[in-house]
């Protein structure tokens, strides 16, 4: 399990967790081999979907399994409503989500199914804890409410799967970097509630 903290990158062949997800989305790409997953802090307009996903995909294209086949792509997010995720108006809002989704596939050449969940339709104010979980092609999502003092921290031991994305000062473009020194290495394992996404993408 890799715990992908405010702009974490990573891989996992089971396992994808993201804590305190508020106007942040927790993007997850499955493949045959595992989840790649981003943490997004921010960038909830057009032009931050794609400078972002360039990062995005140096990461999954340059991984040891990026020619796993891909068998699907998954957000969670406050994506309507009073959203935090900051989409704009409500007639926009579910448009922008599946935007962002749908930049970061394109760079990735993923024509595949999109899914999500918005974490609107349920009883959590931000902020949350993200799961998501490994189950053949398909994943689990569970989401509980998020608590700082639930998290352990500890070193990054596995660099080639847990990195992060930082805004260059001279280029402007987001760039792969290395996590923080220290990064969350397990949460407790209670208050989980499972909750079941819609089909965003065909």
């Amino acid at each position: 399990m890799i715990y992908l903290g405010n702009n974490h990158i990573g891989f996992d062949p089971s396992g994808l967790t993201y804590p305190s997800i508020s106007g942040c989305h927790a993007v997850m790409y499955l493949t045959d081999a595992g989840m790649f997953g981003l943490h997004n802090l921010g960038g909830a307009d057009k032009e931050s979907w794609d400078n972002r996903a360039d990062a995005w995909k140096d990461y999954v294209t340059n991984h040891i399994h990026s020619g796993s086949p891909g068998r699907a792509m998954y957000g969670v997010c406050y994506a309507t409503g009073d959203t935090s995720r900051g989409y704009g108006l409500a007639n926009v809002q579910k448009t922008n989500w599946l935007g962002e989704l749908a930049a970061f596939a394109k760079k990735i050449k993923f024509k595949g199914v999109i899914y999500g969940y918005d974490l609107s339709n349920q009883i959590h104010a931000p902020s949350v804890t993200v799961s998501y979980t490994r189950i053949g092609a398909a994943a689990v999502i569970q989401v509980k409410k998020y608590h700082a003092t639930e998290d352990t921290k500890g070193a990054n031991t596995n660099p080639a799967n847990h990195r992060m994305i930082r805004r260059d000062s001279g280029s402007g473009k987001y760039i792969l970097q290395n996590t923080e020194s220290q990064v969350v290495i397990r949460t407790t394992n209670n208050g989980w509630k499972t909750v079941y996404p819609e089909t965003l993408r065909s």
